[in-house]
């Protein structure tokens, strides 16, 4: 008998905790509720917000690439485009909910944005690297052309010496070196036109780099003028 009566107020102490613990559960459920209902109504109110702008200021760039890095489309399934456009979708959401966000933009406006950014970013590494690609030659060229020695002063002194050998052939000279023997340091015709070769042949190399190095120049602006060409035809309506 006595066991029973413990057992009875057992039960009883439990069954109160219980329904005290539901009691305490329900205003925490409609707290909760009632802040999740409320996050909601702010969030369909930020989605329906009016555009500050039509076009993508500056602001509304550094939104798109943090959410880009924060949702990283590419590690989307290879091949699945519409797995793309998804995250293309959150991401304008996600835009959309930053108050510094001023625009109104669908996800297939969010990828093409961030494409034609990602385009600007390769073409301007592109330019840097050829136009540092450039002064590099043109330093190089310099280099030639000073330890080449190809001054205009240095050319005339190649004319008078191709000069002198001739006069010297004319008159005999070059029989007269060819039956004795030649002292040290003394200046023979074909002396005269070895000098004269190895000249003419750093200059001709200079001319060819240069050449070279102008043709590079003018296959860039090509490309370049292309790439721009391209790009504004895309935009065209």
């Amino acid at each position: 008998m006595l066991f029973s009566l413990r057992h009875l107020t057992h039960v009883s102490t439990i069954s109160s905790s219980s329904q005290r613990e539901k009691q305490q559960r329900l205003p925490r459920r409609a707290a909760d509720s009632a802040a999740e209902e409320k996050e909601t109504q702010e969030r369909e109110e930020q989605l329906a917000r009016p555009a500050l702008r039509q076009k993508f200021a500056a602001v509304d760039d550094i939104v798109l690439l943090k959410a880009v890095n924060t949702f990283r489309p590419w590690a989307a399934a290879v091949g699945t485009s519409k797995g793309i456009m998804k995250v293309f979708d959150d991401i304008a959401i996600h835009c959309r909910l930053d108050q510094s966000f001023g625009l109104k933009k669908p996800g297939t406006a969010m990828r093409t944005h961030f494409t034609n950014l990602k385009d600007k970013e390769a073409q301007r590494k592109e330019e840097q690297t050829a136009k540092q690609r450039g002064i590099e030659r043109s330093g190089e060229l310099l280099r030639s052309l000073a330890m080449g020695e190809i001054a205009s002063d240095e050319e005339e002194e190649l004319d008078f010496a191709l000069d002198s050998s001739r006069s010297g052939e004319d008159s005999g000279e070059a029989t007269e070196a060819a039956t004795s023997s030649p002292t040290v340091g003394s200046a023979t015709p074909s002396n005269a036109l070895l000098e004269a070769s190895e000249d003419e042949k750093a200059k001709y190399q200079y001319k060819m780099q240069r050449l070279q190095f102008e043709r590079e120049q003018e296959d860039q602006m090509r490309v370049h003028d292309a790439a721009e060409a391209e790009k504004r035809r895309a935009h065209e309506p």
